[in-house]
């Protein structure tokens, strides 16, 4: 087992976080959900993982003298970072110490991440960022898209909307259009203008394009 790996447990605080809850927070909270559980263990440094996996496994409870010899690598070392991360997994109650002095896994922590890993459950953020589908626009929807926007430009020239409520871009646009003109604190018709006021609204919208393209 090289320093690397041993030195790759840089992690977040989120387990500063979790060990500085009380149990009953944890239980209720923050493990009963197998998304969180999950999320959890993923965060763990492998090590860690390692011993719930074996805990998973034998479902009995272990002593401490027992799991301290798991390590395969016999050197001081490692054998530090082994009860460095093993006391980890009791501050944040994944560890449940027994009136034996035996260690088992939390029942609940334990029961959330077999959910997790032996069947199909669907996490919970997974599913609500899933959940979410957009539906795509319809051709329908974007014409009354357009004639909605049309026709409060029409009621602008019309002076029917104030010109506080049309966005400066649309105001230029028409000026530059030649469909309306400044006149004192408001906006008025030209020749063109009332003339592009009677055409139909394909027409309408053919017009804006072609002075929005050349504009």
């Amino acid at each position: 087992m090289d320093d690397n790996f041993i030195n790759s447990d840089e992690r977040p605080n989120i387990f500063e976080y979790l060990a500085s809850l009380n149990d009953e927070e944890l239980m209720n909270n923050f493990y009963s959900d197998p998304s969180c559980c999950i999320c959890t263990f993923r965060f763990l440094h492998p090590v860690a993982q390692g011993v719930i996996y074996k805990l998973l496994f034998i479902k009995s409870p272990v002593s401490e003298k027992t799991m301290l010899k798991w390590p395969e690598a016999k050197n001081d070392t490692f054998n530090d970072f082994f009860k460095m991360q093993f006391d980890k997994l009791e501050r944040l109650h994944i560890l449940r110490k027994t009136p034996k002095d035996e260690y088992i896994l939390d029942r609940i922590f334990a029961d959330n991440l077999q959910l997790v890993m032996s069947t199909d459950h669907q996490l919970s953020l997974v599913k609500e960022k899933t959940s979410i589908e957009k539906k795509p626009i319809t051709q329908e929807e974007l014409n009354q898209s357009s004639k909605s926007k049309l026709q409060r430009i029409i009621f602008f020239m019309l002076n029917m909307l104030e010109y506080n409520d049309m966005s400066h871009f649309v105001i230029n646009l028409l000026q530059d259009s030649n469909l309306v003109e400044k006149k004192h604190d408001g906006y008025v018709l030209t020749v063109d203008g009332f003339k592009f006021v009677l055409e139909d609204v394909n027409t309408q919208i053919h017009i804006l394009l072609l002075n929005y393209v050349s504009f």
